[in-house]
């Protein structure tokens, strides 16, 4: 796919991009996703189908995406998307990493830990991308967005031909002038007492540019995602046991 090879070559190699399933320990499997983001350090994969899906261990996944040529509103691809986030955000478990967690083999302890308010390390980033808006408008998307949590709407929404839909930070002043300020991790919100957000709909660049514009500020997203997201390895050895259970018949050597 045309966009896991843009979003490979603008990231760095510790990162893998694939595609296919993310399963957890007790091996609960999500459906099938466009673009899985992992960690390329460790395990980005556990292994892949003789079709070339892919099959990642959650602790690994830095973010998921679902990417169409073309929208549709009758399709309901982003209300589709949004169910797909929920099942993974219910059903699949992981350890949430703290915020004193620097690496496996070093924690700053109690007394010691990262600043800030954000409760864990490790959210899960998500988007859509759509190449051709057709015949999208910001309206068909008020009742999702008024309804669903935050932790169940994609992170970002990017039309490529025509526009974004980010979540923002606003504030008023003593004016009365209202500023925003992009906010990335959206279902943090209440937990880090921030200010108010709102989801928006923004064409970002010229006409002539827009389709780049978009893209680059996905690719910001992501990038600013994964600098202050830190991924706790899996353990194998708990996967493996469970695809491999031992049979009967063993004998005692010593």
């Amino acid at each position: 796919m045309a966009v896991r090879k843009v979003i490979r070559r603008k990231l760095a190699s510790k990162y893998y991009v694939g595609h296919g399933h993310i399963l957890d320990a007790e091996l609960t499997t999500s459906p099938q996703l466009d673009v899985v983001l992992a960690d390329n350090s460790g395990a980005p994969i556990l292994f892949r189908a003789e079709n070339g899906t892919e099959y990642f261990p959650y602790e690994s996944v830095y973010a998921i995406g679902e990417v169409k040529s073309s929208y549709y509103n009758n399709k309901k691809y982003v209300h589709t998307f949004c169910d797909t986030l929920k099942r993974i955000k219910a059903n699949l478990k992981r350890e949430a990493t703290p915020l004193s967690y620097v690496s496996p083999d070093f924690n700053l302890g109690s007394v010691f830990r990262v600043t800030g308010k954000k409760p864990y390390r490790n959210p899960l980033f998500s988007f859509m991308l759509f190449v051709r808006s057709n015949d999208f408008h910001p309206d068909q998307l008020k009742e999702l967005y008024s309804t669903l949590p935050q932790s169940e709407l994609p992170n970002v929404i990017c039309l490529l031909d025509k526009g974004m839909v980010i979540n923002m930070h606003y504030r008023l002043d003593a004016a009365g002038h209202e500023s925003f300020s992009l906010n990335i991790i959206p279902e943090f919100n209440k937990a880090m007492g921030t200010e108010p957000s709102r989801w928006l709909f923004l064409p970002m660049g010229t006409a002539d540019e827009r389709m780049g514009a978009h893209l680059g500020h996905l690719i910001f997203m992501l990038s600013e995602h994964l600098k202050y997201c830190a991924l706790m390895p899996p353990k194998l050895f708990t996967y493996f046991n469970r695809f491999f259970k031992s049979s009967e018949g063993g004998a005692l050597i010593t």
